[in-house]
This record gives structure tokens, C-alpha cells and sequence, in this order.
């Protein structure tokens, strides 16, 4: 449960043991949450009363008492204002104390406050600029919900030297469109290279930038793009083929001679340093003309490769590079492309998945995922010979294998369970490393195997319990699962953690060892949510843990849809655009740039979906 939840233990002379999970983040004006567990080796319905604070370096911000009643569960939870002096990600601390036999018992942990979940999205209108041009922007403010926020900024343009050219103050969004926007216009003698533009929000204290370029340049015409039919090459392969097309921006095709060429690299594997750069060979080159269509075909024969000895065994890894450069008829203007495939040992990837876990437990099932595809991430299945392949499985101790299975492969998963009978260390205290768990996953075809192989450590614990939660299966917007305790419990705590806090807790009545648990999603789980289910057992009271990750809807629910009232328009000539969403009341924000410029730059300054996660998601963890 890295980087997610604060678990804090204490210990008392009278054998009483104080527990809480509470997040290692806590946001100002919204609950924290707080589970309290109290246990007791001589008293088992006893009550334990515990005072909380919570400090800001040695000023007590938050603070109350609480009673807990021995062996069940207590939840509770906290407000608290913005902390005059704290700066955003500031560390506090929390802290819980009782009385016991007249001393005073306390534990301590820290969590990082965090003034406001608000991020800022900012769009420049291009990615380069030339001298003199105006660079314009615009952004705005969203919460944690994707609401907008009104706020003032202030703002700086920065040069390459690091020095502020211009900067507006306290700058406001504006109220019906809860955005803000300007422009900058460049020198005609600038500082070229690498510029930027950075917002400071003046009471959240949130800061982004937007990076652009200031260059001379000449807009490119047309693009050349490289694609290579196959996207890896093994040792039974004859040929690299593949196709060259040049179209001009306006969607014509290019007319003009193509150069081809085929180059190599060989890069030594280590798991120490990273790998350099790649430096590519040359092996061979093909030339001709583009046909009607802006199209050249190519093909390259790899006994060429083997010459190289591209295909050498050992720890070398392989990749070839296509680049094609035309040269258009008329202006001789010539534009490049490039493509490049990996050379792979076997037509099968085989990949134990992060979504199990890097340990057994003894008596319970073992869910095994596997994730097997092509070389190049694509399912088997997009190969006709490849449909039907089965995985076998083998998981062993000491070498022999105590269960065998083989399975189908259903998109790019191959998913099975089995029950681990394990014996613990004779000593009640021992918690020496067992022998692991060795599963060998592999695929023979045509009379080649492939295979992969992973070790799994035992899970112990001092009262040889464990619990498990089977793969969340949602249902709308309902959560079910399996949890399985291998003693008894009477009830189960669970916690729902998501994007760096504890949004959810509760208690469940569990009759017999396996549990059924349903929970209802809503849009605060996204992406996704972690579930820490637990329970106390044994006449040594010890809370018995486990969790999984449930993913959850998409955040940005809100679909959008863009279109052109006409395929083909002149220049001069009117077109409409239409922008229509899914929720009827939204604001539209339009961007329009010469598809040139994208193509010169190899980027796009828009807001896009993956920029606005970085900036939404950035503290939000999975389990580990």
C-alpha cells in the first residue's frame, strides 16, 4: 500500500494496540477520513478513548476526542481549513495519544497537505512561432470534478535564458466563459529556441506552463510518412516490405522521386545503465518514382541483415530503421520520413501482468494473468495460424510441478486460478523466506516453445491468516467481488482510495469464509480506485489485509463531436462547423491551425485528454 495510506501501530505496557489507516494526502475543506482499530489480548469489549491532532510544525490545527470501542471498527473523519503559512505540500503532522495505567501512549505520522485539488490548462494557438509573429494563449482553471474554478493568475512569457519578457498581474477569468486569454508579440531580433508560458494561480498557488519555439522556418507543403507492413522481424522472416506516401497538406498527392533506405542497430542489453542512442548502419537502398496516388512500394530482402549478422545470438537487440526522403518535381523541396521495427525471438510475447500480486498465500487461490500477444502488442488473434494457440502452465515447487493447466488466450489475456497447499515454518515466530512459487508459462507452435517465468515469495503472518479479493467484476454502476478469509470473521472493514485520499469506508457482516461485497462506483473513483478490505482474527488480535484496483469510468464523460459541413472547400470559400456534446449546456473552445505547422513541429500546444490526466492525476496512485 505504498505512497496511498498512512497505517500507523502502537503498542501500549498493557498489551492494548492502537491501528489507523487514514491517506498520506489531506486537502483543505474536505473530510479526511480516519479509521481507528483498537485491540486488546485481556480485554475484548473494553473502550479506549484517543485524542487526535493534527499539526502544522507545533500549531494544532485540527483536534477532538474519540472513543473506540476494542475490536471494532471506528470511523471518523476531519475538516480542516486553509493553514495560514503552509504552502501547498507541506508536511503535517498526525498524531493520536491515550492514557493507559496513568501514561501517556502516542504514535505519529505525517501527511501532505495540499491547498487546493485545482489544475490549470493552458493551449498556446501554435507550437512555433516565427520572429515577430503574435503568440497567442488561453487556459482555465477545473477542479478535481472538472468544474471550472474562477481565479486570478498571474502570468509570464520567458525567453530561452530564462528571463521574463512580459507578465500581466493578477489576471481574472472571465465570468461567463471562466477562462483566460492573451497575446505576445515576439521581437523581430528574438532569443530563438525554447520559450514559455507560465501561469501562477494568486490563491491556490497552482502553477502550469506551456512550452513553444521560436525559430525561422519554412512551412512544409507535404508530409511523407513510412509504413512498414510488419511491425517486428523474426529469424523466419525473408523480406521487409512496406510502402512510402506523400501527400500534400491540401490532400493532394505528391508528385515526385522517392529514396529509400534501410539502416541497422544493434544496442547491447544491460540492467544496470540505460542504453544509448541507437546508431544506425546503412544496408541498403532502393530509389524510384511516386505514383498517381502519391505512393512507392518497397521491399528489402533480409539475407542482407543476415550478411550483418543482425541476427546474431546473445544479449544484443535489434532494430531497423526505414527512412524515405522525396524530392517533389519542380521545386526540388525535399521532406523526409521515417519508420522503424524491433527484431523479436519469437512470433510470442508472453508477460505475467501488474495486476497480480508478487506473492501466495497458503490456502487460498492464486490467480494467474497473463498477458500474451504479438511482438508489437497486438492479439494472436490478427494472425489466422495464431487463433487457436493454447498457453500451457506449470507451477512448481522444488522443481516439480503440483499443478498443470492449459489455457485459452481470449483477446491478449490468459487468465486461471489454483489453489496453493503450502506448509508454514514449523517456529510460531519464524518468518524466514520459504522457497518460492515458480510458475513457467509457455507456448510450443510449429515446434518451437516460448516461454516465460516468474518467482512468488509466501505472504506470512504472525497468525498464519490471509485474505484474498477475486477480480472485480462491475455490473453498471455496481463493484462486485469475492473476499475470502482463510479464518473466520464476523465483519469486514473495507476502505475505497482514490486519487490519493480515502473517500469511502464502511463495515460488512461476513457469515463463513467467503463474502460476497458490493459497492457503487461514482465519478470520484476515476480512473480508477483501490480497495483495502480487512478484519480482525485470531485470540492475539491481528488485522488481516488485502486490497486490489478496481477500474473505474472514464473521468471525462462529457463526449464531444466536431464536424465540417463540407469534405472539400476552395480557398476563400465558407465552411461551417458544427460542435455538439453530450451534456446540452457547455462551452466550446475552437482552435483552427495550417496542418503545416503541425508537421514542422511534430507536436501539437492544444489541451488534449492526456495532458489534462497528467495534471488531474498526478498524485494518484495504484496499489503496490
Amino acid at each position: 500500500m505504498r505512497a496511498l495510506i498512512v497505517l500507523l501501530s502502537l503498542f501500549s505496557i498493557t498489551q492494548t494496540k492502537l491501528t489507523s489507516w487514514s491517506a498520506n494526502y489531506i486537502h483543505a475543506n474536505d473530510p479526511y477520513y480516519i479509521q481507528l482499530l483498537a485491540t486488546n489480548i485481556k480485554d475484548s469489549v473494553g473502550k479506549v478513548s484517543v485524542l487526535l491532532k493534527l499539526k502544522h510544525e507545533d500549531s494544532v490545527v485540527s483536534q477532538k476526542h474519540v472513543v473506540v470501542t476494542y475490536n471494532k471498527p471506528h470511523f471518523d473523519k476531519i475538516v480542516i481549513n486553509p493553514i495560514k503559512d503552509a504552502s501547498n505540500g507541506a508536511s503535517l503532522t498526525l498524531e493520536y495519544s491515550y492514557q493507559e495505567n496513568g501514561e501517556d501512549v502516542s504514535l505519529r505520522g505525517t501527511v501532505i497537505y495540499v491547498l487546493t485539488r485545482s489544475s490549470i490548462l493552458l493551449q498556446t494557438d501554435k507550437p512555433i512561432y516565427k520572429p515577430g509573429e503574435t503568440m497567442k494563449f488561453r487556459g482555465f482553471m477545473v477542479d478535481r470534478d472538472l468544474k471550472p474554478v474562477d481565479e486570478s493568475f498571474d502570468i509570464y512569457v520567458i525567453n530561452p535564458n530564462n528571463t521574463r519578457i512580459m507578465r500581466w498581474e493578477n489576471v481574472k477569468t472571465s465570468k461567463d466563459f471562466h477562462i483566460f486569454e492573451d497575446e505576445f508579440k515576439i521581437s523581430k531580433i528574438p532569443t530563438f529556441g525554447e520559450w514559455n508560458v507560465r501561469v501562477e494561480g494568486k490563491l491556490t498557488n497552482v502553477i502550469n506552463h506551456k512550452t513553444f519555439k521560436v525559430d525561422r522556418y519554412v512551412l512544409p507543403k507535404f508530409a511523407v510518412t513510412v509504413t512498414i507492413d510488419k511491425s517486428y522481424i523474426t529469424k523466419a522472416d525473408r523480406e521487409i516490405s512496406g510502402h512510402v506516401e506523400c501527400m500534400y497538406t491540401f490532400g493532394e498527392a505528391c508528385i515526385g522521386k522517392v529514396d529509400v533506405e534501410l539502416s541497422f542497430s544493434m544496442e547491447e542489453q544491460s540492467d544496470i545503465r540505460p542504453l544509448q542512442s541507437p546508431e544506425f548502419s546503412t544496408v541498403m537502398e532502393i530509389n524510384g518514382e511516386l505514383n498517381d496516388q502519391g505512393k512507392f512500394r518497397f521491399n528489402f530482402h533480409v539475407k542482407a541483415l543476415r550478411r550483418e549478422n543482425f541476427f546474431a545470438a546473445g544479449n544484443l537487440k535489434g532494430t531497423v530503421e526505414i527512412k524515405a526522403d522525396v524530392i517533389e518535381s519542380g521545386t526540388n523541396i525535399v521532406q523526409s520520413g521515417s519508420n522503424s521495427i524491433a527484431f523479436a525471438d519469437s512470433d510470442f510475447l508472453i508477460k505475467f501482468s501488474d495486476a497480480i500480486v508478487d506473492s501466495f498465500k497458503p490456502g487460498l487461490d492464486f490467480e494467474l494473468i497473463l498477458d500474451v500477444t504479438l511482438p508489437d502488442g497486438k492479439p494472436l488473434s490478427t494472425v489466422d495460424d495464431y487463433k487457436d494457440v493454447k498457453i500451457d502452465i506449470c507451477a512448481k515447487f522444488n522443481g516439480k510441478c503440483f499443478h498443470k493447466s492449459q489455457e485459452s488466450i481470449i483477446g491478449t489475456r490468459s487468465t486461471t486460478s489454483f489453489q496453493v497447499k503450502r506448509k508454514e515454518p514449523a517456529k510460531e515466530s519464524s518468518y524466514e523466506r520459504l522457497e518460492q512459487l515458480q510458475i513457467v508459462a509457455s507456448i510450443t507452435f510449429n515446434g518451437k516453445t516460448t516461454s516465460a517465468s516468474k518467482g512468488f515469495d509466501q505472504f506470512s503472518t504472525k497468525s498464519k491468516s490471509y485474505c484474498s479479493i477475486d477480480t472485480p467484476r462491475k455490473e453498471g454502476d455496481e463493484v462486485k467481488m469475492d473476499v475470502t478469509f482463510s479464518q473466520k470473521c464476523h465483519s469486514i472493514v473495507y476502505q475505497i482510495i482514490a486519487r490519493s485520499e480515502m473517500i469511502s469506508v464502511g463495515e460488512v457482516k461476513l457469515a463463513g469464509l467467503t463474502g460476497s461485497l458490493t459497492l457503487i462506483a461514482d465519478p470520484s473513483w476515476s480512473p480508477y480506485a483501490n480497495l483495502v478490505v480487512s478484519c480482525i482474527v485470531g485470540d492475539d488480535p491481528e488485522v488481516i489485509a488485502c486490497a486490489t484496483t478496481v477500474n473505474s469510468t472514464n473521468p471525462f464523460s462529457n463526449q464531444a463531436t466536431v464536424s465540417f459541413d463540407k469534405s472539400i472547400v476552395e480557398p476563400g470559400e465558407n465552411v461551417k462547423l458544427t460542435v455538439s456534446s453530450s451534456d446540452s449546456d457547455f462551452i466550446a473552445g475552437v482552435l483552427a491551425v495550417d496542418e503545416s505547422i503541425r508537421l514542422l513541429a511534430g507536436a501539437e500546444n492544444d489541451i488534449n485528454i492526456q495532458q489534462a490526466s497528467v495534471n488531474l492525476f498526478k498524485n494518484h496512485f495504484k496499489m503496490q
